[in-house]
């Protein structure tokens, strides 16, 4: 929660060592966070990460991706409305309940790949 009381859901992944130990800990904002804004925890909900983290977990294509929807008809993903039945490996048909996009810098991470050719 921010200092004007808005909230914003994050994600708290906590990797560890084989032994349980912490290793290293990474917050995912589920939605935009502003520079030069203490947050405050107000809550945890430890009953359903494994199933919360699934629904976030891969939810980002490149521009282009063809996506099967539910009727097996494909289509690019910018093709794509809210409500859309789409298919899914692991739950079966799902409705699409937000679109999307960001453009990042092309830097660390994002730097394009440059394959090296051999003569």
């Amino acid at each position: 929660m921010s200092p004007d009381g808005h909230t914003t859901d994050a994600m708290l992944l906590v990797q560890v060592h084989d032994k349980g130990d912490i290793n290293e800990i990474f917050l995912l904002p589920l939605s935009p966070l502003a520079s030069n804004v203490s947050y405050r925890l107000v809550g945890i909900n430890t009953k359903t990460p494994a199933q919360t983290f699934a629904q976030v977990a891969c939810v980002s294509f490149s521009h282009g991706t063809h996506i099967t929807l539910a009727c097996s008809e494909q289509r690019h993903n910018d093709g794509l409305n809210v409500g859309y039945h789409i298919l899914t490996p692991d739950d079966g048909p799902q409705v699409v309940k937000w679109i999307g996009q960001n453009t990042l810098r092309a830097i660390g991470n994002f730097a394009p790949i440059a394959p090296k050719l051999s003569h």
